[in-house]
């Protein structure tokens, strides 16, 4: 269960059955907000959706996760917790 401080983004498309849940802080969700708003502004000639930003988020994060280490994956997620 999303406490106050998390957000989470439930995605399923009609490609797949697979059912992805995200959880993320508050903090995070604005940035990628604002992040979202300032490249849609800049987008021509129409904006850049937020389910099509936000996959490719994900897709880039997990292409660094697939180049990393399990120990440097556990090392950053211990530094996150602290």
């Amino acid at each position: 269960m999303p406490t106050e401080t998390e957000t989470v983004l439930d995605e399923r498309t009609t490609e797949s059955a697979c059912a992805l849940a995200l959880e993320i802080s508050e903090q995070l969700e604005q940035a990628l907000r604002s992040e979202h708003m300032r490249l849609s502004a800049e987008a021509n000639p129409t904006a850049i959706e937020w389910d099509l930003f936000l996959a490719g988020c994900l897709t880039i994060g997990l292409d660094r996760l697939t180049r990393m280490s399990a120990l440097e994956v556990l090392e950053r997620i211990d530094r996150l917790e602290s």
